[in-house]
């Protein structure tokens, strides 16, 4: 037999066996698939408008009785609504968290995506206060969905 032959009927038995056995051994079904990730977020603004980032609150200087207003505005930088709460930590000295209290008008409410609130915060010494000269602590504004 003419080798070129041959190879050719060699070649031609290979092809044909490895197309029977890929049309024997592979199924294939694309799927398309698509979704939403849910993104939670928030930032803390000085401003309506969200232009300026608030990174610390000033309180002054506070008498024992005195109290002290603050606004803020909080954003949902995220995809979905969320439930906002407030909590103070962290405080310096820590004898004063019995002495000084935070609160703000949002604790509990909904924020829809790219929505802004305004927060009045509140800050409350108590007439009893005692030991504590300076303070310090950390305000935390969550989101959660």
């Amino acid at each position: 037999m003419d080798r070129k032959i041959l190879v050719l009927l060699i070649l031609g038995v290979a092809v044909a066996s490895l197309t029977v056995g890929y049309s024997l051994g592979v199924a294939q079904r694309r799927i398309a698939s698509s979704g939403i990730v849910k993104a939670i977020g928030i930032e803390v603004y000085a401003d309506q408008a969200c232009t300026v980032k608030v990174s610390e609150i000033s309180w002054g200087t506070l008498s024992p009785g005195d109290s002290a207003n603050r606004t803020i505005y909080v954003r949902n930088t995220g995809n979905t609504v969320v439930t906002l709460s407030m909590e103070a930590s962290g405080w310096d000295p820590a004898s004063a968290s019995g002495y000084i209290s935070l609160s703000w008008n949002l604790e509990g409410e909904s924020l829809g995506a790219g929505s802004v609130k305004r927060a009045d915060l509140l800050l409350t010494v108590s007439p009893s206060v005692s030991g504590v000269e300076a303070f310090s602590f950390t305000i935390t504004i969550k989101g959660s969905g």
